[in-house]
């Protein structure tokens, strides 16, 4: 996203993503360090609609970049085998924030997010057939959206594992499945990028 030209705009139907994001575009302070027991408490606000005891954005910064895998709250990722996981992950972000600088970020359903004409869109996905998000997705009908899309004029590029024959796999990369880091035996997968 950091080297596409003109109007940029990104959706997820997630909220605590999205203000995470806006917030460190803000250049709010965040959390750190992200210990267990704040981690935890962060979690129990969010099950139990706690909204006075942090902000979406505190929610969405804890949530995401202590968590196993980067899924929302899917278990404190922490230290493990000499990494500090939670680290990485705040790392890694903080060295995107600029690339995403002028992005507009929107919370809604990729289906309701109003897009320029011709625009390129780069769809990532819940890959099919890994452990389930928070809300299931369904899958046929945003392939029919991807070939409206192009029936519209636009470009559709989707990163996933497997797509239906009438996508075409324009690259692909065999990458170390984070899922099984703790893992003896690493376990490989590779991602696709398609388009249509």
């Amino acid at each position: 996203m950091s080297t596409a030209g003109g109007w940029r705009l990104t959706a997820d139907i997630n909220p605590y993503l999205i203000a995470m994001f806006r917030s460190l575009l803000d250049d709010e302070p965040q959390y750190f360090p992200i210990e267990k027991e704040l981690y935890k408490n962060a979690y129990n606000a969010y099950k139990y609609s706690e909204e006075d005891k942090f902000s979406q954005s505190d929610l969405g910064w804890i949530g995401f970049m202590a968590s196993y895998n980067g899924k929302f709250f899917n278990g404190y990722s922490g230290v493990s085998h000499g990494r500090n996981y939670v680290f990485e992950s705040i790392k890694n972000i903080l060295n995107q924030v600029d690339s995403l600088r002028g992005v507009e970020f929107h919370c809604c359903s990729y289906d309701k997010l109003k897009i320029p004409k011709k625009s390129i869109i780069y769809c990532d996905i819940p890959y099919c057939g890994t452990t389930k998000y928070q809300n299931d997705f369904d899958y046929d009908k945003f392939y029919r959206w991807c070939f409206d899309k192009k029936s519209e004029g636009h470009r559709v590029y989707i990163s996933e594992y497997w797509m239906p024959d009438d996508f075409d796999c324009i690259w692909s990369m065999k990458v170390d499945n984070s899922l099984d880091r703790y893992s003896e035996q690493r376990s490989f997968k590779t991602e696709r990028l398609f388009t249509i």
